[in-house]
């Protein structure tokens, strides 16, 4: 993920507004390793974040699909694509690995000392937001 979104970040040639929006899309994904290690030194309550988290999920990513859809000439599924290779491996992969997290653990629950409600209710409100930008793209209003 890291590598792939520096090197997309100027996929749009002539294009500084899609550069903005991918640093603040990935900016705002790496901040939970802020988040998360303010959490465990007991410095803040993550869970309390959730939903200031979420709202600033909302924004960075329909910021990044409309910065997509003004600097390319034709939204095309093979001119999208490309652009989605760098946040599919970032999401897919903190997705991916939450998952496996939750696999050792024994899919702990509501309730269990192991379970995370921030992280567990953040992969849908995540995958929420990059589909409801999506929409701005490949739905003309």
């Amino acid at each position: 993920g890291p590598l792939l979104a520096c090197l997309g970040c100027f996929s749009i040639q002539n294009n500084s507004q899609f550069a903005l929006a991918n640093s603040l899309l990935y900016a705002h994904a790496w901040s939970l390793h802020t988040l998360g290690a303010l959490d465990y030194m007991k410095a803040l309550r993550k869970q309390k974040f959730f939903w200031i988290y979420m709202v600033q999920a909302l924004f960075s990513t329909a910021f990044w699909w409309s910065s997509l859809r003004k600097g390319l000439e034709e939204v095309t599924l093979s001119a999208v694509f490309p652009l989605l290779v760098g946040p599919i491996f970032q999401y897919g992969g903190r997705w991916g690995l939450y998952e496996y997290i939750r696999y050792c653990r024994g899919y702990p629950v509501a309730g269990d000392d192991k379970y995370d409600a921030f992280e567990t209710r953040k992969q849908m409100g995540e995958l929420t937001a990059f589909a409801l930008g999506a929409l701005l793209v490949f739905v003309e209003f």
